[in-house]
């Protein structure tokens, strides 16, 4: 799956030295003159899906751009970007971060295998570089939603071919943030690979950024990112700061943000999600003025999440799958293992605490390798029997007529639609109706 996201990213030609026979032209750059792109001062967390933001992105647009702007990540079956797939570079350095040593070059055959450092930190780049350039001189990130939804022109095509004008949403905190958080947890993946002659740059970037969001909070306060609220984010940026700082002011910002003040409180709840930020504060070396004694306290509340979230529904379910015991069989929760509260408890547990958190990722990753009702492997290419099917443009409308998509996609498979999640008499899977609108 990491090498599948080679695929999805845009901006770039997909050369058959790396993409085989699903080798393409670039896509959405606004340098080929196919398609043109604006940038609007409207910011992502307001944009909505669809066309529900017209009216503000054109009100807000302050020109066309040519040299920034391009390279995100394909969202799903189309082709837009969301601040959401932040997500991407984060599990792919926390991935690295756990096990180094398991990691290395040239692994995944991408533009950028043999430059010396690890793919795997390689591909988390790729987002992470599309907001580097997307920082404006104020210090504030850009970008952290780009899309064309309210042209009607439907995207029946490949994405190369895609003319309508696209928009890049203007700064905001959230996107700040999130990109302070990533860029350090970056550079300390790197220092951790042995490269640290890019260290003072990234910092330089987020330190900026982060300056800049604090001085920008009234834009959208109150709109989370993934369960997460602003201050959450702003939490995830200060614990990365300290981490490959070692500033004691970052660590204070990080302490007066900071919710979880016991061993057995949850890292999210209903108003507040932390779970980045503590992983991050609890996988820092111990530099000097550490708080030792919160450390070891989070450590302990984020097994004991992991335990409640993903340990204890796995125990309970025959296929020993772990995930959120109250999540319906919907938006991936049936295809896709979700499986970083574990890694994280993995590496403070000890003992066979720490062995039965690795049992249950492998029990967990069995199921969706195909271990299930289905005997379906959940990842196109992969195994005897996979998702032929699914809504990816470029797969279905390849330049070689392929009849087959790229390996590494994982669908969302049963995806949640129509009112019967909304109002106070929804039933969700309990709905009578509940199964006859699903769709696979």
């Amino acid at each position: 799956t990491t090498r599948g996201l080679y695929y999805q990213r845009a901006g770039i030609e997909k050369e058959e030295a790396f993409a085989g026979k699903w080798a393409q032209p670039r896509d959405h750059h606004p340098e080929d003159g196919i398609m043109k792109l604006y940038y609007t001062k409207y910011p992502s967390v307001l944009s909505g899906e669809g066309g529900s933001s017209e009216d503000s992105i054109l009100a807000n647009v302050v020109g066309e751009i040519t040299d920034w702007g391009w390279g995100w990540y394909h969202d799903a079956g189309d082709w837009d970007a969301y601040v959401h797939h932040t997500e991407v570079p984060f599990f792919l350095l926390a991935a690295y971060e756990m096990a180094p040593q398991n990691f290395g070059d040239s692994e995944l055959n991408i533009p950028e295998s043999g430059n010396g450092v690890p793919d795997i930190l390689d591909e988390a780049a790729w987002l992470i570089n599309y907001f580097r350039r997307n920082q404006q001189a104020s210090g504030g990130i850009a970008g952290g939603r780009a899309n064309s939804d309210f042209n009607k022109k439907p995207d029946a095509s490949p994405s190369y071919e895609d003319d309508r004008p696209w928009y890049v949403s203007g700064e905001d905190p959230h996107t700040s943030y999130l990109f302070a958080g990533l860029v350090t947890q970056y550079a300390y993946c790197l220092e951790l690979a042995g490269i640290t002659d890019s260290t003072s740059m990234l910092l330089a970037e987020a330190r900026a950024a982060y300056q800049w969001a604090g001085s920008n909070l009234d834009i959208a306060p109150d709109v989370k990112v993934k369960g997460a609220t602003l201050a959450d984010l702003q939490m995830y940026a200060a614990a990365n700061l300290f981490k490959i700082s070692g500033e004691t002011s970052y660590q204070d910002e990080f302490i007066a943000l900071n919710r979880v003040t016991s061993a057995v409180t949850s890292l999210s709840g209903g108003d507040y999600n932390q779970t980045k930020a503590i992983w991050s504060y609890i996988t820092a070396p111990d530099h000097p003025g550490i708080d030792a004694a919160l450390k070891t306290l989070l450590s302990q509340a984020s097994i004991k999440y992991a335990i409640n979230d993903f340990v204890d529904p796995a125990k309970k379910r025959s296929g020993r799958m772990g995930y959120s015991w109250n999540r319906p069989a919907v938006v991936g929760s049936t295809t896709t293992p979700v499986s970083i509260a574990p890694m994280y408890a993995w590496y403070v547990a000890t003992g066979e605490q720490k062995q039965e958190f690795l049992d249950y990722m492998q029990t967990t990753a069995d199921f969706f390798l195909g271990n299930n009702p289905l005997n379906t492997s959940w990842i196109t290419g992969l195994g005897d029997r996979h998702p032929e099917r699914l809504l990816h443009l470029d797969s279905r409308y390849d330049k070689n007529d392929l009849d087959e998509y790229v390996p590494g996609l994982v669908p969302y498979g049963p995806l949640r639609h129509g009112d019967h999640f909304k109002g106070e008499d929804a039933d969700g899977p309990h709905d009578a109706d509940f199964a006859k609108i699903r769709s696979y």
